[in-house]
């Protein structure tokens, strides 16, 4: 048992910066941290501030798009009525992992600017809370994991989750961890994973893969 001090584990807090305009909305809720050192703390939060919408989703352009849009379907259809009322971006982040360590966040973006349904997409981060760096996969997996072993482990992670006589499906690209979307770590699993579309159709969502780290791991 590894015992753990309460005060050494960082706090997140989480930051809400909403904002909308005419047909555009952005919900906007990413994290902070607060931990024993600020240094630590100043690098951490300058890369956790870069998930902030606001920064990338400008409201004027967006509402500029979304007149284009309901323009170029009246000119086609006759109707100015589009079937939904505006443009949404929506941002959010679930916790994976906190310790004394290394704390493992899963940001999430979903966009949704007409058509059938709209786009989400996870991001991995993965800090070292004794420097603030910005963890690589390679940092707990190493780099020599062939694409069959993540292939492999898809495929049994999916046999194990779905019903037997569901068909397996198999990816259209090599699962590699170059091409993989992110990464999270739960303590003593790396959990890879792949956005729809980058190697299987949107139905089957994130396509994730869990794989145990080496025991001398100094992470672990």
């Amino acid at each position: 048992v590894v015992e753990v001090n309460p005060s050494a584990v960082p706090k997140i807090i989480p930051v809400t910066r909403n904002a909308n305009e005419s047909n555009c909305e952005v919900k906007n809720r990413y994290p902070q941290v607060e931990t024993e050192n600020s240094e630590v703390e100043a690098r951490i939060n300058a890369e956790l501030a870069k998930l902030n919408l606001l920064q990338v989703v400008d409201l004027g352009e967006c509402q500029t798009e979304f007149e284009s849009l309901q323009t170029s379907i009246a000119e086609n259809t006759g109707s100015p009525d589009l079937p939904f009322a505006g443009f949404t971006y929506d941002r959010n982040y679930d916790i994976e992992y906190v310790s004394e360590t290394v704390l493992s966040l899963r940001p999430s973006l979903y966009v949704y600017t007409g058509g059938a349904h709209g786009n989400f997409a996870n991001s991995g981060l993965t800090f070292d809370l004794k420097t603030g760096e910005l963890l690589e996969v390679e940092d707990f997996l190493g780099s020599d994991i062939t694409t069959e072993e993540l292939e492999a482990a898809f495929l049994a992670n999916f046999e194990s989750t779905y019903r037997q006589d569901e068909v397996v499906p198999q990816p259209f690209e090599p699962l590699t961890l170059e091409n993989a979307s992110g990464f999270t770590y739960d303590g003593g699993v790396v959990t890879v994973f792949w956005n729809p579309y980058v190697v299987a159709p949107y139905a089957f969502g994130v396509v994730e893969v869990p794989v145990a780290i080496p025991e001398a791991n100094q992470y672990r």
